[in-house]
């Protein structure tokens, strides 16, 4: 990833001869780590014990986990990503 000045961060992917550019939006990566930090911090301290961590882990896992058998499939995964995005694509 290669950052730019100014609110977006750029990332640059390349193959030969092409660059793929993608602006990222303006909460970018930092928002989300900030949700996730936020989401983890369960007892609102201002910092995540492995205990905090390790339970938002689990809950991230379950909720990942459609038919509940304690393992992930690439689909799972897949269709957890892209509830995430639609979430966070919805319209406020």
């Amino acid at each position: 990833m290669v950052m730019r000045d100014g609110d977006a961060p750029v990332a640059i992917d390349g193959g030969p001869g092409e660059q793929h550019v993608k602006i990222m939006r303006t909460h970018g990566m930092r928002g989300m780590h900030e949700r996730m930090f936020e989401h983890a911090d369960a007892n609102r301290d201002g910092r995540v014990s492995l205990e905090e961590m390790t339970n938002a882990a689990v809950q991230r896992f379950d909720a990942a986990d459609a038919n509940h058998d304690g393992t992930l499939t690439p689909d799972e995964r897949m269709q957890m990503h892209q509830r995430m995005k639609d979430k966070h694509d919805k319209p406020a």
